[in-house]
Protein backbone atom coordinates (compact mmCIF):
# COMPACT_ATOMS: atom_id res chain seq x y z
CA UNK A 1 0.00 0.00 0.00
CA UNK A 2 1.36 3.36 -0.98
CA UNK A 3 2.10 5.52 2.05
CA UNK A 4 1.82 8.86 0.30
CA UNK A 5 4.55 11.25 -0.71
CA UNK A 6 2.96 14.26 -2.35
CA UNK A 7 1.54 17.48 -1.00
CA UNK A 8 -0.22 18.80 -4.10
CA UNK A 9 -3.99 19.02 -4.31
CA UNK A 10 -6.55 19.34 -7.05
CA UNK A 11 -10.18 20.34 -6.81
CA UNK A 12 -12.36 18.51 -9.30
CA UNK A 13 -15.92 19.63 -9.90
CA UNK A 14 -18.38 17.76 -12.06
CA UNK A 15 -21.16 19.07 -14.25
CA UNK A 16 -23.28 16.26 -12.89
CA UNK A 17 -25.05 16.82 -9.59
CA UNK A 18 -22.45 15.04 -7.46
CA UNK A 19 -20.59 16.82 -4.67
CA UNK A 20 -17.28 18.42 -5.58
CA UNK A 21 -14.41 16.03 -5.05
CA UNK A 22 -11.33 17.37 -3.31
CA UNK A 23 -8.31 15.31 -4.26
CA UNK A 24 -5.45 15.85 -1.85
CA UNK A 25 -2.63 13.41 -2.33
CA UNK A 26 -1.19 13.73 1.16
CA UNK A 27 -0.75 10.60 3.25
CA UNK A 28 -3.60 11.59 5.57
CA UNK A 29 -6.04 12.16 2.78
CA UNK A 30 -5.16 9.04 0.84
CA UNK A 31 -5.85 6.85 3.84
CA UNK A 32 -9.34 8.36 3.92
CA UNK A 33 -9.74 8.71 0.17
CA UNK A 34 -12.44 6.13 -0.28
CA UNK A 35 -14.62 6.95 2.71
CA UNK A 36 -18.21 8.07 2.13
CA UNK A 37 -17.31 11.71 2.74
CA UNK A 38 -15.56 11.85 -0.63
CA UNK A 39 -16.55 10.88 -4.16
CA UNK A 40 -14.68 9.47 -7.08
CA UNK A 41 -16.44 9.64 -10.40
CA UNK A 42 -15.22 6.39 -11.95
CA UNK A 43 -16.02 4.73 -15.28
CA UNK A 44 -15.48 1.10 -16.26
CA UNK A 45 -15.11 0.89 -20.05
CA UNK A 46 -15.68 -2.65 -21.32
CA UNK A 47 -13.74 -2.81 -24.57
CA UNK A 48 -16.05 -5.29 -26.29
CA UNK A 49 -18.25 -8.19 -25.25
CA UNK A 50 -20.01 -11.00 -27.06
CA UNK A 51 -19.78 -14.67 -27.94
CA UNK A 52 -18.17 -17.03 -27.36
CA UNK A 53 -18.56 -17.73 -23.64
CA UNK A 54 -20.91 -14.82 -23.04
CA UNK A 55 -22.21 -16.13 -19.71
CA UNK A 56 -18.70 -16.59 -18.37
CA UNK A 57 -17.76 -13.11 -19.53
CA UNK A 58 -20.80 -11.68 -17.73
CA UNK A 59 -19.59 -13.40 -14.56
CA UNK A 60 -16.10 -11.92 -15.00
CA UNK A 61 -17.62 -8.48 -15.50
CA UNK A 62 -19.77 -8.82 -12.39
CA UNK A 63 -16.82 -9.81 -10.20
CA UNK A 64 -14.67 -7.02 -11.65
CA UNK A 65 -17.31 -4.34 -11.11
CA UNK A 66 -18.02 -5.57 -7.59
CA UNK A 67 -14.30 -5.43 -6.79
CA UNK A 68 -13.84 -1.85 -8.01
CA UNK A 69 -17.04 -0.54 -6.43
CA UNK A 70 -16.25 -2.07 -3.04
CA UNK A 71 -12.70 -0.71 -3.10
CA UNK A 72 -13.69 2.87 -3.88
CA UNK A 73 -16.78 2.75 -1.67
CA UNK A 74 -19.11 4.07 -4.38
CA UNK A 75 -21.17 2.80 -7.28
CA UNK A 76 -19.44 3.13 -10.62
CA UNK A 77 -20.71 3.74 -14.16
CA UNK A 78 -20.42 1.18 -16.94
CA UNK A 79 -19.70 1.80 -20.62
CA UNK A 80 -20.19 -1.40 -22.60
CA UNK A 81 -19.35 -2.08 -26.24
CA UNK A 82 -21.66 -4.97 -27.15
CA UNK A 83 -20.99 -6.71 -30.45
CA UNK A 84 -23.44 -9.51 -29.58
CA UNK A 85 -26.32 -6.97 -29.73
CA UNK A 86 -28.00 -8.76 -26.84
CA UNK A 87 -25.84 -8.40 -23.74
CA UNK A 88 -27.76 -7.54 -20.56
CA UNK A 89 -26.80 -6.98 -16.94
CA UNK A 90 -28.65 -8.92 -14.28
CA UNK A 91 -29.97 -7.77 -10.91
CA UNK A 92 -26.72 -8.61 -9.10
CA UNK A 93 -25.06 -5.52 -10.60
CA UNK A 94 -27.52 -3.17 -8.88
CA UNK A 95 -25.58 -2.48 -5.66
CA UNK A 96 -22.39 -1.68 -7.59
CA UNK A 97 -23.50 0.20 -10.71
CA UNK A 98 -25.07 3.63 -11.02
CA UNK A 99 -25.49 4.34 -14.74
CA UNK A 100 -24.95 1.97 -17.68
CA UNK A 101 -24.38 2.96 -21.30
CA UNK A 102 -24.51 0.05 -23.74
CA UNK A 103 -23.40 0.67 -27.32
CA UNK A 104 -24.63 -2.16 -29.55
CA UNK A 105 -23.02 -2.72 -32.91
CA UNK A 106 -21.67 -5.60 -34.92
CA UNK A 107 -17.99 -4.97 -35.28
CA UNK A 108 -14.47 -5.42 -33.99
CA UNK A 109 -12.78 -3.36 -31.26
CA UNK A 110 -11.74 -0.19 -33.09
CA UNK A 111 -14.98 -0.18 -35.10
CA UNK A 112 -16.85 -0.02 -31.78
CA UNK A 113 -14.61 2.47 -30.00
CA UNK A 114 -14.44 4.96 -32.84
CA UNK A 115 -18.21 5.05 -33.40
CA UNK A 116 -19.49 4.76 -29.82
CA UNK A 117 -21.83 7.74 -29.38
CA UNK A 118 -21.60 7.49 -25.58
CA UNK A 119 -17.89 8.31 -25.48
CA UNK A 120 -18.51 12.04 -25.00
CA UNK A 121 -20.04 11.29 -21.59
CA UNK A 122 -16.61 10.22 -20.32
CA UNK A 123 -15.36 13.80 -20.01
CA UNK A 124 -16.83 14.14 -16.52
CA UNK A 125 -14.97 11.25 -14.90
CA UNK A 126 -11.92 11.38 -12.67
CA UNK A 127 -10.57 8.04 -13.89
CA UNK A 128 -11.60 5.26 -16.22
CA UNK A 129 -10.56 1.64 -16.49
CA UNK A 130 -10.54 0.05 -19.94
CA UNK A 131 -10.79 -3.76 -19.71
CA UNK A 132 -11.11 -6.69 -22.10
CA UNK A 133 -14.10 -8.96 -21.53
CA UNK A 134 -11.99 -12.00 -20.59
CA UNK A 135 -9.72 -10.31 -18.03
CA UNK A 136 -10.22 -10.97 -14.31
CA UNK A 137 -9.14 -7.96 -12.22
CA UNK A 138 -10.39 -9.17 -8.84
CA UNK A 139 -6.79 -9.25 -7.51
CA UNK A 140 -6.26 -5.61 -8.50
CA UNK A 141 -5.88 -2.82 -5.96
CA UNK A 142 -7.40 0.16 -7.75
CA UNK A 143 -6.13 2.50 -5.04
CA UNK A 144 -2.55 1.38 -5.57
CA UNK A 145 -2.89 1.52 -9.35
CA UNK A 146 -4.15 5.12 -9.20
CA UNK A 147 -1.42 6.05 -6.73
CA UNK A 148 1.25 4.58 -8.97
CA UNK A 149 -0.12 6.30 -12.06
CA UNK A 150 0.11 9.66 -10.33
CA UNK A 151 3.41 9.02 -8.60
CA UNK A 152 5.21 7.97 -11.77
CA UNK A 153 3.39 10.60 -13.83
CA UNK A 154 2.24 8.51 -16.80
CA UNK A 155 -0.80 8.99 -18.99
CA UNK A 156 -1.66 5.32 -19.00
CA UNK A 157 -0.80 2.48 -16.65
CA UNK A 158 -1.38 -1.26 -16.70
CA UNK A 159 -0.94 -3.94 -14.05
CA UNK A 160 1.17 -6.93 -15.04
CA UNK A 161 -0.93 -9.59 -16.77
CA UNK A 162 -0.88 -13.32 -16.22
CA UNK A 163 -1.29 -15.17 -19.56
CA UNK A 164 -0.41 -12.10 -21.62
CA UNK A 165 0.88 -12.63 -25.14
CA UNK A 166 4.18 -10.81 -24.67
CA UNK A 167 6.50 -11.85 -21.80
CA UNK A 168 7.36 -8.27 -20.81
CA UNK A 169 3.76 -7.90 -19.59
CA UNK A 170 4.19 -10.52 -16.86
CA UNK A 171 7.91 -11.22 -16.35
CA UNK A 172 9.50 -8.90 -13.82
CA UNK A 173 13.06 -8.01 -14.88
CA UNK A 174 15.61 -10.02 -12.82
CA UNK A 175 17.31 -7.12 -11.07
CA UNK A 176 17.75 -6.29 -7.40
CA UNK A 177 15.99 -4.83 -5.61
CA UNK A 178 12.90 -6.23 -7.32
CA UNK A 179 11.34 -3.61 -9.61
CA UNK A 180 8.03 -2.08 -8.60
CA UNK A 181 7.36 -0.26 -11.88
CA UNK A 182 8.60 0.13 -15.43
CA UNK A 183 8.36 3.01 -17.87
CA UNK A 184 7.46 1.48 -21.21
CA UNK A 185 7.57 2.25 -24.92
CA UNK A 186 4.92 -0.37 -25.55
CA UNK A 187 2.03 -1.65 -23.44
CA UNK A 188 -0.18 -4.53 -24.53
CA UNK A 189 -3.86 -3.88 -23.95
CA UNK A 190 -5.69 -5.92 -21.35
CA UNK A 191 -6.48 -3.36 -18.67
CA UNK A 192 -5.59 0.33 -18.87
CA UNK A 193 -6.15 2.97 -16.21
CA UNK A 194 -6.22 6.53 -17.54
CA UNK A 195 -8.02 9.86 -17.36
CA UNK A 196 -10.70 10.72 -19.93
CA UNK A 197 -8.65 13.38 -21.71
CA UNK A 198 -5.92 10.80 -22.23
CA UNK A 199 -8.47 8.23 -23.40
CA UNK A 200 -9.42 10.53 -26.25
CA UNK A 201 -5.77 11.04 -27.13
CA UNK A 202 -5.31 7.25 -27.08
CA UNK A 203 -8.40 6.86 -29.25
CA UNK A 204 -6.85 9.18 -31.83
CA UNK A 205 -4.02 6.67 -32.36
CA UNK A 206 -6.49 4.14 -33.77
CA UNK A 207 -7.53 3.53 -37.33
CA UNK A 208 -10.89 1.99 -38.19
CA UNK A 209 -9.09 0.07 -40.94
CA UNK A 210 -7.12 -1.68 -38.18
CA UNK A 211 -10.10 -2.96 -36.16
CA UNK A 212 -8.20 -5.60 -34.15
CA UNK A 213 -5.96 -2.74 -32.85
CA UNK A 214 -2.81 -4.80 -33.36
CA UNK A 215 0.25 -2.59 -33.55
CA UNK A 216 -1.19 0.41 -31.73
CA UNK A 217 0.30 -0.75 -28.43
CA UNK A 218 3.76 -0.77 -30.06
CA UNK A 219 3.61 2.91 -30.86
CA UNK A 220 3.26 4.81 -27.58
CA UNK A 221 6.81 6.16 -27.78
CA UNK A 222 6.19 7.14 -31.40
CA UNK A 223 3.16 9.17 -30.25
CA UNK A 224 5.07 10.61 -27.26
CA UNK A 225 2.44 9.15 -24.93
CA UNK A 226 3.83 8.11 -21.54
CA UNK A 227 2.95 4.63 -20.31
CA UNK A 228 3.94 2.37 -17.44
CA UNK A 229 3.67 -1.15 -16.07
CA UNK A 230 2.83 -1.68 -12.39
CA UNK A 231 4.60 -4.81 -11.15
CA UNK A 232 2.93 -4.59 -7.74
CA UNK A 233 -0.50 -5.35 -9.23
CA UNK A 234 -1.39 -8.47 -11.22
CA UNK A 235 -4.50 -9.47 -13.15
CA UNK A 236 -5.41 -12.58 -15.15
CA UNK A 237 -6.19 -12.98 -18.84
CA UNK A 238 -8.60 -15.86 -18.28
CA UNK A 239 -9.36 -16.97 -21.84
CA UNK A 240 -6.35 -16.40 -24.09
CA UNK A 241 -7.12 -17.29 -27.70
CA UNK A 242 -5.53 -20.49 -28.98
CA UNK A 243 -5.02 -21.74 -32.53
CA UNK A 244 -6.91 -19.05 -34.39
CA UNK A 245 -6.30 -17.50 -37.79
CA UNK A 246 -4.44 -14.25 -37.20
CA UNK A 247 -3.71 -13.47 -40.85
CA UNK A 248 -6.23 -10.58 -41.01
CA UNK A 249 -5.01 -8.82 -37.83
CA UNK A 250 -1.42 -9.25 -39.01
CA UNK A 251 -2.22 -7.77 -42.41
CA UNK A 252 -4.08 -4.85 -40.85
CA UNK A 253 -1.20 -4.19 -38.43
CA UNK A 254 1.31 -4.18 -41.28
CA UNK A 255 -0.76 -1.59 -43.15
CA UNK A 256 -1.16 0.48 -39.95
CA UNK A 257 2.61 0.50 -39.38
CA UNK A 258 3.37 1.13 -43.05
CA UNK A 259 1.19 4.24 -43.05
CA UNK A 260 3.32 5.57 -40.20
CA UNK A 261 6.61 4.93 -41.93
CA UNK A 262 7.52 1.50 -40.54
CA UNK A 263 8.19 -1.58 -42.63
CA UNK A 264 7.54 -4.22 -40.01
CA UNK A 265 6.79 -5.19 -36.42
CA UNK A 266 10.47 -6.06 -35.95
CA UNK A 267 11.56 -2.58 -37.04
CA UNK A 268 9.32 -1.01 -34.39
CA UNK A 269 10.55 -3.47 -31.75
CA UNK A 270 14.15 -2.56 -32.51
CA UNK A 271 13.50 1.18 -32.37
CA UNK A 272 11.14 1.10 -29.38
CA UNK A 273 11.91 -1.88 -27.08
CA UNK A 274 9.02 -2.58 -24.66
CA UNK A 275 10.76 -1.61 -21.41
CA UNK A 276 12.76 1.61 -21.29
CA UNK A 277 13.37 2.04 -17.53
CA UNK A 278 12.65 0.01 -14.41
CA UNK A 279 12.12 1.52 -10.99
CA UNK A 280 12.93 -0.53 -7.90
CA UNK A 281 11.58 1.93 -5.36
CA UNK A 282 9.05 0.36 -3.03
CA UNK A 283 5.62 1.99 -2.86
Amino acid sequence: MWSGAWSTSLEIKHRRSTPSFYLNTSKFFWSNFFCKAHYMYFAYYLAAIGEPNLDRKREILYNNVKTISEQIGEKIDLFINDYSLEFQLDARFGPYVDETFIFRKKGIIAELWLTNHYNYKLFDYDYMLMVLDDVDITTLSIKDLIANKEKYDVKLISPKVKNATHPYMFKVPPVQPTPAFAYTNQLEFYCYLLKPEDFFRYLSFHDIENPFIWGVDLMFKYYNFSTGLDYTNEIDHCMPARNYDNSKPMQDMKQYLNKRGFESFLQVQKLYPPICQVVSEKI
